[in-house]
């Protein structure tokens, strides 16, 4: 089983992603909505938390685990990483500024990011983008991060309503570089990326439609883990189990209107 871990409802975005592209894999999402808004905690209250729930997929019998959260990923991974390296975790926030390195030469490019304000004050995509070689590869754009909590609090409340268009059109609209390039630094924005599209006019990056790709290609390349995972034969749907800390009423409306199938939490 492959676990995929957000403090909200926006890793549904990572997971309807995930599930075109290996649909016959077995998946178990938790939405950890007593934590929303996660952005807003201290560095040790994210992690700690994030290390919590990695302990339960784990001990629930995943064999992988996706950090879907940009905030939980940017202050846990790397330390989960090195301090327990048998117990697979992945986060979705490579997989932006690895496509960001192959869109070709970035040099001089602006690249706005909306995320949380931990996320930003992180620096994680400046240090994911020196990590991954991005000075080295002649590249060298200037990054403009831009915190967005109220409008990340309004997806998880309403993400298709007027108040979280105008949020959207507002932000697109803030940036003083005047971005060639927008990375979706959270992943509830993932949920409403038609109206990034509408009112962004730029390239717009999407982490967790690069992490369903990614995610294939480490499998292929790791069949240890691969063959560690449950799975029905190709062409057959695995199954999704759905869980969440908050009130599930208002989870499980949200997820059968946004996932489009009969769930149950």
């Amino acid at each position: 089983m492959i676990g995929i871990y957000d403090s909200g409802v926006g890793g549904l975005a990572t997971l309807k992603y995930f599930k075109k592209i290996i649909p016959e894999y077995n998946f178990s999402i938790l939405a950890d909505n007593a934590m929303f808004p996660l952005g807003e905690k201290t560095p040790e209250q994210i992690q700690t938390n994030t290390f919590k729930a990695l302990e339960r997929f784990f001990n629930k019998g995943a064999k992988l685990v996706i950090i879907a959260c940009n905030t939980a990923a940017a202050y846990s991974v790397r330390k989960w990483q090195s301090q327990f390296p048998n117990k697979k975790v992945l986060s979705i926030t490579v997989p932006g500024i690895e496509e960001l390195l192959v869109t070709g030469d970035t040099t001089h490019q602006n690249v706005g990011i909306l995320a949380t304000k931990s996320t930003v004050f992180s620096g994680i995509y400046h240090d994911l983008f020196t990590r991954l070689g991005g000075e080295d590869k002649n590249h060298n754009p200037n990054f403009e991060c831009i915190i967005s909590s109220d409008l990340i609090q309004a997806i998880e409340e309403s993400p298709y309503s007027k108040k979280t268009e105008q949020l959207i059109e507002q932000y697109c609209q803030k940036f003083t570089s005047n971005p060639e390039i927008l990375i979706l630094g959270c992943t509830h924005f993932s949920l409403v990326k038609p109206l990034f599209e509408k009112h962004f006019k730029g390239k717009i990056i999407d982490p967790s439609e690069h992490a369903a790709k990614k995610l294939k290609n480490y499998l292929t390349q790791h069949p240890e883990i691969d063959q560690q995972l449950t799975k029905n034969s190709a062409g057959q749907a695995g199954k999704t189990n759905y869980y969440t800390t908050g009130k599930q009423n208002y989870v499980l409306s949200f997820l059968e209107n946004c996932v489009f199938e009969k769930i149950n939490l």
